[in-house]
């Protein structure tokens, strides 16, 4: 029911050691409540994916998941909402073209899924909500169009799009077929399969 962190941290972290980080994608209903995707990416990032790095930034750790939430046309590679990567922190040495001086700025790059566009350089103050979000789990509506070896639905009795909405037969769907080779629902039994009635 996702209410004991523990036990659900603990859950996450089996499935990821059995199938590998980069063969998983975490798919939710929904953004909100303990279940949903802040809370999920939150708890995915600081227990399972990404424990022992620090805070690089107020909101992400050097090796993150994230994901683009702005289009961007202005540069010869365009980037838009949904493209996926991992985020590193660098320190780079700047001069100040008013005073000639050296000094040292700490700046993100990221490096795209696709690897084939360059990593790109983001100011600190553009990363949180106008650029990128973390992406260990996101909606099922989000993640439509793409696929994975390895899906994980979490199907929480929290969310109301799967416990009485009318496009929940539709939402199921949408998210078992992202699945490759292998589907896990995480969460309530009773919940997935009233899902068809």
């Amino acid at each position: 029911d996702f209410t004991n962190t523990n036990k659900t941290s603990v859950l996450c972290q089996k499935i990821v050691d059995k199938y590998g980080k980069e063969n998983i994608a975490f798919i939710t209903p929904e953004n909100k409540k303990i279940s949903g995707v802040f809370e999920m990416n939150k708890l995915l990032q600081n227990d399972v994916y990404n424990p022992n790095n620090y805070y690089e930034h107020a909101y992400f750790k050097e090796g993150d998941y994230v994901m683009r939430t702005e289009n961007k046309y202005n540069d010869d590679v365009i980037r838009v909402n949904g493209d996926t990567g991992k985020i590193y922190f660098k320190e780079v040495t700047k001069i100040n073209k008013k005073t000639n001086k050296t000094y040292i700025e700490k700046e993100a790059w990221v490096n795209y899924d696709d690897n084939e566009t360059p990593m790109e350089e983001v100011a600190l103050c553009d990363l949180k909500d106008k650029l990128f979000k973390l992406n260990y789990c996101s909606t099922v509506h989000k993640y439509q169009g793409s696929q994975k070896d390895v899906v994980v639905f979490i199907a929480s009795p929290l969310h109301w799009s799967i416990t009485g909405g009318i496009n929940r037969l539709k939402l199921a769907y949408t998210a078992i077929s992202r699945a490759a080779k292998t589907l896990i629902i995480l969460g309530d039994k009773a919940t997935f399969f009233n899902i068809q009635k």
